[in-house]
């Protein structure tokens, strides 16, 4: 555990200041939206690039000129890859190309299988038979992600010797169980049906976000009618895994669906009850343990929830280890994380070692544009035509929007001062309507057919008066694409600052413990699947 973390340290510190260097952060803090601005003043470090990306790039004789942002795109792809560069890509600024470089060199790699921070898995493969399979009812890319999360559980439960008679496992984010409707819950069903397991499958009720007086009904209406807490028992329990199965016995498993405020406290709170009641059920037949193993799952556990999951997990360890009376303890835990933009601010940094390997002492804060940006792929954007399209389509959006700010600042001004004239007689509605700009959301692909389109678009859904929205300088907008581009080619290293952040954390708290923590790489980004890597604790 101490080379884990003497390796982590050093990428961390390494991330941190390609982080802070004003190159790179000087993306950050703009805005797309900023660069569509008639006054924008680019900052000096942008000097090296401006004037390249403001230009049209050469083509070769008889091929598609490429835009700026599509060089900079197959230039990258290049180094991921390992190919040979193009010669179209020969006109990058040496300053971009250092840039991906760097970017290249400190993103975690995302080929499937791979475990950080040995570069192999220590744990288990994956079976081959499951990775073809395919599951009714769900997309390529769900069925690809399930079947692949209970393959590495199944072999992980059965190769690890210390979990061999783990047969307990907290669900967490299951999604919501349906009898009409048996795919819900996807992974909890599998856990329960193919490996005979019991499954607390937790997922968030909505209920319980709402004010006190709504959670006090909430409890008395469960006390008279239970219906938040269903315990679904196999209908048509498959074989399991030969080795593990035959030597837990032919029993089949269950799932318990509970519908719950998620959070640490609350996590512990509900395995506490889970466990009690199905050692309760099985304690006038068999033999019940002193303290039950239980792992701890969670696919694509949304925003904070991973840190909650974790949080939940060394705590459990922590009152397990101690002298205080317990019925169970967590013996590992496997979550795939995702929508980093939705994280609590106190949930990064979390370890004692990105605090100290910051440059100056002062620790780097990922702003919402970080944690937006953390979630992009753009090395499958060149992965076939469609997904290139898909790309052009994305970054047309982005530049468009940008290109309207001026007349969108305009128009909003022009109607506040409307507004303003008639403040004396509305009550003060003037001011609420002056505070609440409107804003564009989302628009559907065919608005972007073309710019005339796009514009008259724009101006139904916000109610403006017609105006002529000629399209700006194409130097606008090659310049907005290259800037966005270059966000998106950091995008994985801020993941990979967050990812490993996580890492440190867990290898600080879990320091001399029988356990160790990897990140592995479970799904295949091809498939869609761009939250791919699953934070892995078991035994040493």
């Amino acid at each position: 555990m101490a080379d884990s973390l003497a390796s982590v340290i050093d990428q961390l510190t390494s991330i941190s200041h390609f982080l802070s260097q004003p190159l790179v952060s000087t993306l950050f803090h703009y805005h797309p939206n900023n660069l569509g601005q008639s006054s924008f003043d680019p900052p000096p470090e942008w000097e090296g690039w401006w004037d390249w990306a403001g230009g049209e790039c050469e083509a070769e004789v008889g091929t598609e000129l490429d835009d700026p942002w599509l060089l900079l795109l197959k230039f990258y792809d290049s180094r991921v890859s390992g190919h040979e560069c193009s010669d179209k890509t020969s006109s990058v600024p040496p300053i971009l190309r250092s840039l991906i470089n760097d970017a290249c060199r400190l993103a975690l790699p995302r080929d499937i299988g791979y475990v950080y921070p040995d570069g192999r898995c220590s744990i288990t493969q994956l079976p081959n038979d499951l990775k073809s399979q395919a599951l009714p009812g769900m997309s390529p890319k769900k069925a690809h992600e399930v079947v692949q999360m209970v393959g590495f559980l199944e072999t992980l439960l059965s190769f690890q010797s210390s979990l061999g008679s783990l047969n307990h496992v907290v669900d967490i984010g299951a999604g919501q169980v349906r009898r009409t409707f048996h795919m819900r819950a996807y992974v909890s069903r599998m856990l329960r049906d193919r490996l005979n397991l019991h499954v607390l499958a937790l997922d968030w009720s909505e209920v319980q976000k709402r004010g006190a007086s709504r959670k006090d009904a909430s409890k008395i209406a469960r006390r008279a009618r239970p219906t938040q807490r269903e315990v679904v028992n196999a209908d048509t329990a498959s074989p399991a895994s030969d080795t593990r199965r035959t030597a837990l016995g032919p029993k089949a498993g269950s799932m318990t669906y509970v519908t719950t405020r998620i959070d640490a406290d609350s996590l512990v709170s509900a395995t506490d009850a889970w466990v009690e009641d199905r050692q309760a059920v099985i304690s006038n037949n068999d033999a019940t343990p002193e303290v039950t193993p239980v792992l701890f799952i969670g696919l694509h556990a949304c925003g904070s929830l991973t840190t909650d999951i974790i949080r939940a997990f060394l705590s459990a360890r922590r009152a397990g280890t101690s002298l205080r009376s317990t019925s169970w303890m967590p013996h590992g835990a496997v979550i795939v994380g995702c929508c980093y933009n939705l994280m609590r601010s106190e949930d990064f940094p979390l370890s004692r070692t990105v605090r100290s390997c910051s440059p100056d002492s002062v620790t780097f804060c990922l702003s919402p544009s970080h944690l937006q940006l953390a979630a992009q792929v753009p090395s499958q954007w060149l992965r076939s035509q469609q997904s290139l399209g898909s790309a052009r389509l994305a970054m047309r959006k982005i530049a468009w929007r940008a290109l309207l700010e001026d007349h969108l600042q305009e128009t909003q001004d022009d109607v506040g001062h409307e507004r303003l004239g008639s403040e004396a007689n509305d009550g003060g509605t003037a001011e609420m309507h002056r505070n609440r700009r409107k804003r564009l959301g989302r628009l559907n692909d065919q608005a972007f057919a073309n710019w005339e389109t796009f514009a008259d678009v724009v101006r139904t859904k916000l109610h403006l008066q017609l105006a002529d929205w000629s399209r700006p300088p194409s130097r606008v907008e090659r310049r907005i694409e290259v800037m966005h581009m270059l966000r998106c080619i950091v995008g994985p290293v801020v993941e990979a600052y967050i990812l490993l952040d996580r890492f440190a954390w867990i290898t600080e708290e879990l320091k001399g413990t029988p356990m160790a923590v990897e990140l592995v790489n479970l799904f295949d980004q091809a498939s869609g699947s761009g939250r791919n890597i699953a934070i892995v604790i078991h035994p040493s």
